[in-house]
């Protein structure tokens, strides 16, 4: 016989998410973070729905999960909210990551071989080389930005 899947929410806790997931609109509005709460509510039932779903387990839900979650995919085209997912943004270790390969590079002089410098930066830093190289080949303008501030900055403060 097959093993069942355990779902894997607290009870207990269900009346509490489902509050979260549908302020009214005076708690919206009393609160500062009632839509992140809502977002991640409504994340935490659709994740639940989810496994429910891929175990074909709907039926051991708790009624008002499955109710919440039809409606809101009627609501959706047909789709329930999607985790954001990836890696967090550790911007400060990313930012010294991003300088010593910068640093590397420079001391290296021109036309040296920026895979080296990568190589050796993850070495030193403890990080994999692919997290190095993405940091190195990120074009998103708001890092760039930053690199750019953080360098004027290290600049003006190396004399």
């Amino acid at each position: 016989m097959p093993q069942r899947h355990k779902l894997k929410y607290d009870p207990e806790l269900l009346n509490v998410v489902l509050r979260d997931a549908q302020p009214t609109r005076s708690e919206i509005e009393r609160e500062p973070d009632a839509r992140k709460r809502q977002d991640w509510a409504t994340r935490l039932l659709g994740s639940i729905y989810h496994d429910a779903e891929k175990y074909g387990e709907l039926h051991l839900l708790d009624p008002r999960i499955v109710n919440f979650c039809e409606i809101f995919k009627a609501r959706n085209g047909g789709y329930l909210p999607k985790s954001k997912g990836g890696r967090s943004p550790n911007q400060h270790h990313r930012l010294l990551i991003a300088l010593a390969i910068h640093d590397k590079v420079k001391a290296l002089g021109p036309g040296s071989n920026i895979e080296a410098a990568l190589w050796d930066t993850s070495i030193q830093m403890g990080v994999s080389y692919d997290y190095v190289k993405e940091i190195f080949y990120d074009q998103d303008p708001e890092w760039l930005r930053a690199m750019e501030i953080e360098r004027a900055h290290r600049k003006h403060f190396e004399g």
